[in-house]
Parts: structure tokens; C-alpha cells; sequence
């Protein structure tokens, strides 16, 4: 990445963004190092255990599922499995959230 030159902005923007986000994770790209402590580098056993689960959640004896009543109960099991503290349902953890929140009371105050 050293050595592209970007022509456009848009291009130079997605190279800045690119490079920043390797020098963040430069820690958490030691694959060699992982490897050699047994650990999984690739996606495919997790995506393969996702793909089980939700096979064996929406294929059952007689089970007929809608896409929209599938994503439903997906969407249900994945949130009771992740078990979220209060602050997580509420966003109040989140700065993001916080000032999405900020900024409906503004303009609330506004309208």
C-alpha cells in the first residue's frame, strides 16, 4: 500500500481509510503467531457453525418458515443468546446513540 498513488479524492479518502485501519490492527494480523497456537485464522468454522445452527433452529419435523417469520425467530434467538446488559438495548453505552439521541431532542425542540 506504500507505494499507490492515488489519482482521485474519493480514491486517496479509501486508501487513508484502509491504511488507518491496519495501522489500528497491526496486533491483530499476527496470523503466523496464531497459527502456531492452533487458533482458527479463517471465517469458515464459524460461518460453518452458523449455518448448523440456523439449520437446526428452522428445519425441524413440520417446521414452515416465512422469510420474514425465519429472520423473526433468528433475530430473537441471536438476541437472547448475546444476552445484552440494559445499557446495550438501550444504546446508552454508545456515543453514536447518544447523540442520534441529542440530535431527535434538538430538533423536537425546534419543529
Amino acid at each position: 500500500m506504500a507505494r499507490l498513488r492515488p489519482t482521485t479524492a474519493e480514491a486517496k479518502a479509501v486508501l487513508r481509510r484502509e491504511r488507518g485501519y491496519f495501522r489500528t490492527n497491526v496486533t491483530r494480523l499476527d496470523y503466523p503467531t496464531y497459527v502456531a497456537q492452533g487458533l482458527p485464522i479463517g471465517s469458515g468454522a464459524v460461518e460453518a457453525a452458523a449455518k448448523h445452527l440456523v439449520q437446526l433452529r428452522l428445519k425441524r419435523p413440520g417446521a414452515r418458515w416465512s422469510p420474514t417469520g425465519a429472520q423473526a425467530i433468528l433475530t430473537l434467538c441471536a438476541h437472547l443468546a448475546s444476552r445484552p446488559t440494559r445499557a446495550t438495548r438501550t444504546g446508552e453505552h454508545r456515543p453514536q446513540a447518544e447523540r442520534r439521541r441529542q440530535a431527535a431532542s434538538a430538533e423536537a425542540h425546534v419543529a
